[in-house]
């Protein structure tokens, strides 16, 4: 998955503006995801670019992290891609 469609899933997925999803992207890619700590960095962040409180930036947080998190997989399942057999 690229960073486009990255943000065109989690804006349709919680229904924010292409320059929400662009923010929150830019808030995932300046901080490492991985620990409770950067957890709750991010929520901040998430909160404070876009002006919401803790429950939605833990709901757009969780909803990004799906994303990745379903994009990693399927990169490890299909390293190489959609590929044609023979």
């Amino acid at each position: 998955m690229n960073k486009t469609s990255f943000i065109q899933t989690l804006s349709e997925r919680e229904q924010l503006t292409q320059e929400q999803s662009t923010a929150v992207n830019e808030v995932f890619e300046n901080n490492m995801i991985i620990g409770k700590k950067s957890r709750e960095k991010i929520t901040l962040e998430i909160a404070e670019t876009l002006g919401v409180d803790d429950d939605r930036a833990n709901e757009i947080y969780r909803t990004a992290r799906d994303i990745i998190g379903t994009a990693l997989k399927d990169k490890l399942k299909h390293p190489f891609g959609e590929q044609g057999e023979g």
